[in-house]
């Protein structure tokens, strides 16, 4: 036992000489190095975040041979300068020194998510050469998506009856969003009808860039088998392609139950089952429903909330009926067949409402009104066609060629004027746009043209005396678009006394490519009255 007792003494007494020496060879701890990552905690989708990551030499010995390598969270988008993994050569960092690098570029997440930065610093203290690695993290919640993403769909709908949904999206973020996809989960005995606009498969759109202020509508129809109150369950994903992955930004859930069904509702614009409308067009809504069940109905209201920018709220005639802001209202006390629907009958409630006439009102725009009667809802759309504007002007008194002749005019001699046409086109892209006019008999072009290269779109068929200005494409824009070219006018001896048109009723046409409608303007006749222009009264009669 002795003898043991020496052994384990002997063996504790070289385990502390070893310990002795390796601690004065040695006598670093990681931790005299200091490293943090400073950011904001919480964020916004694409926000700027600016991380901060801070190092100091709380001990004695200077550190040499120093890299800092920071990561920022996935999916990142880091400023120019920067990458996803980032790698940094220090200058040897000396005792108490303390430096800030800092790194920038914009989170990307879904909402609530927790994003993580990284950091470690390896170095090498002086007169070691082991090296040694400090590490930190930083967390920050994607606090909120600015991105309204809506699925409208009714809460009940029939059995294997076609009905209409919707996604709605709208941009709030100062920052530009591309590569966006949206995808929807349709539930079993579903099947698809279409869709406006149509996607890349039947639950799959892309969408195009997409700035602040702006969005736009999936419209989908389908019908769906099952039971009588069997619920069906639509998920509606917003994301952005990044880094061949697919990042979902917002999602949706809403449900359907299965419904007999009891009611149906339809409606007519002006007259017509399908319609088309225009900005400043006076509509006459006519909302139809109809018992298509076993059993009477009784005391019954009727709502449609006009949805959109379109509507002009302020214009709404109401018959038998109220309005609340957006919501028209029709019930039993006001309407009779709201009283009482027997099986078979059909019923009706109509009002007016005008269509905004601005120029600042989005692409693409649509009026819906959504429908409710009895747990039944219907969705309608119906397309706005754009806003466009075209103007004919003719001066004599013009700087752009110089027009030269008597004013006012006489007869056997030529007296040249200008031609002005402007087009302008605010809100859906017009297609093969075109502008047409007839010269009078002694009327004819000299040839001179403002701007000069608009020269290759304008034709003149000297049978038919039919000039064309061929514009092709106007995108919608408030920035008009114009040419000028001049004419030149001779009066015969039988016209003395008389005022003549320098230029014919004009007409602008094209196609709207939202609506597939065509668009035509008519802008009247311009005479040598010029009124357009500053010559006196009676200048216009041939001498």
């Amino acid at each position: 036992m002795k003898k043991l007792f020496i052994v384990i003494l002997i063996l504790f007494i070289l385990v502390g000489i070893i310990g002795f020496i390796s601690w004065v060879r040695n006598p670093f701890s990681k931790d005299i190095l200091k490293l943090e990552i400073i950011a904001s905690r919480e964020a916004d989708l694409f926000d700027r975040i600016e991380y901060q990551v801070r190092y100091r030499n709380n001990g004695n010995v200077r550190l040499d041979e120093a890299v800092l390598v920071f990561e920022f969270p996935n999916l990142t988008i880091p400023d120019q300068e920067f990458s996803l993994r980032n790698e940094v050569e220090l200058d040897s960092i000396y005792p108490g020194e303390e430096r800030i690098i800092t790194f920038t570029g914009r989170i990307i997440g879904k909402e609530r998510e927790i994003k993580k930065a990284s950091a470690s610093l390896r170095y090498r203290p002086r007169n070691i050469t082991a090296f040694y690695e400090s590490s930190t993290s930083f967390s920050t919640i994607i606090r909120s998506i600015p991105i309204s993403f809506e699925l409208e769909l009714s809460s009940k709908v029939a059995a294997e009856r076609p009905f209409s949904f919707s996604i709605d999206y709208f941009s709030r973020l100062e920052y530009p969003l591309s590569d966006l996809k949206i995808m929807l989960e349709y539930p079993s005995g579903f099947n698809f009808l279409e869709s406006k606009p149509r996607g890349i498969e039947e639950g799959e759109w892309e969408i195009p860039l997409l700035n602040k202020t702006e969005g736009g509508r999936i419209e989908i129809k389908g019908e769906v088998q099952g039971k009588v109150s069997e619920q069906k369950i639509f998920k509606a994903s917003l994301g952005i392609w990044k880094e061949g992955s697919f990042v979902i930004l917002k999602e949706v859930i809403k449900g359907t139950e299965i419904s007999d069904p009891d009611l149906y509702i339809f409606q007519r614009i002006n007259n017509q089952d399908e319609y088309i409308a225009k900005p400043g067009e006076l509509l006459h809504y006519e909302i139809y429903f109809r018992n298509i069940g076993q059993e009477p109905f009784s005391r019954l209201s009727l709502i449609t909330r006009l949805k959109g920018d379109f509507f002009d709220l302020d214009s709404v005639k109401i018959f038998d009926g109220r309005q609340s802001n957006s919501d028209l209202m029709w019930d039993w006390r006001e309407v009779s067949k709201l009283e009482y629907l027997d099986k078979g009958e059909e019923g009706l409630v109509e009002f007016w409402v005008e269509v905004k006439d601005e120029e600042n009102l989005p692409n693409k725009g649509s009026l819906v009104n959504l429908v409710s009667i009895s747990q039944m809802t219907e969705e309608f759309f119906v397309k706005v066609n754009t806003k466009a504007e075209f103007a004919q002007k003719v001066f004599y008194n013009d700087d752009v060629f110089g027009n030269r002749g008597p004013i006012p005019p006489q007869a056997g001699q030529v007296t040249t004027y200008t031609v002005s046409w402007q087009a302008k086109n605010f809100n859906n892209d017009l297609e093969d746009v075109a502008i047409k006019t007839i010269l009078p008999y002694n009327v004819k072009l000299t040839g001179d043209f403002f701007p000069k290269e608009k020269e290759n779109q304008i034709t003149f068929d000297s049978q038919s005396r039919e000039i064309i200005w061929r514009i092709g494409n106007l995108k919608a824009s408030s920035i008009p678009v114009n040419v000028s070219f001049q004419v030149a006018l001779t009066p015969s001896i039988n016209q003395v006394g008389q005022v003549l048109p320098i230029i014919q009723e004009t007409t602008m046409t094209g196609i709207d490519s939202w609506t597939k409608s065509e668009i035509k303007i008519i802008s009247s006749r311009v005479d040598t009255n010029l009124p357009h222009d500053s010559i006196s009264s009676g200048q216009g009669i041939v001498q």
